[in-house]
């Protein structure tokens, strides 16, 4: 059941990092300790591929702030951010799908958000 989900659908689940993440603009390269944003999903329904598609924008959008994805300058900045972007979405992936197969199966889970955090150095 699970191996159906796009993964549109499980980027769009990462999409809430960000929206519920206030975090300053700076490229994650400029940063010393890792930058993390927690995008909830309680009151999304992840039953429906809505619910999927707005989790999904939210963890995009945390994950762009917290690489600093579009505040990079030089080529070595744009790089490191969108490296930092792949990772932080790569790790995001399995806690999104992890909620949505939780919702699907009906079972209970005790959290309703996902970290996004910039990778360690």
């Amino acid at each position: 059941m699970f191996t159906r989900f796009t993964r549109s659908a499980l980027l769009g689940s990462l999409g809430a990092v960000v929206a519920s993440a206030t975090l300053l603009a700076a490229p994650a390269s400029a940063q010393s300790e890792p930058r993390t944003a927690v995008v909830r999903y309680g009151d999304l329904d992840l039953n429906s591929s809505d619910g999927v598609a707005a989790l999904d924008s939210r963890v995009r959008r945390a994950v762009a702030n917290v690489c600093g994805v579009g505040d990079s300058q030089t080529l070595t900045e744009i790089a490191q951010s969108r490296k930092c972007a792949r990772t932080a979405m790569n790790e995001a992936n399995g806690r999104v799908q992890f909620a949505v197969a939780a919702a699907r199966s009906k079972q209970g889970y005790a959290s309703n958000d996902v970290t996004v955090k910039t990778p360690a150095r």
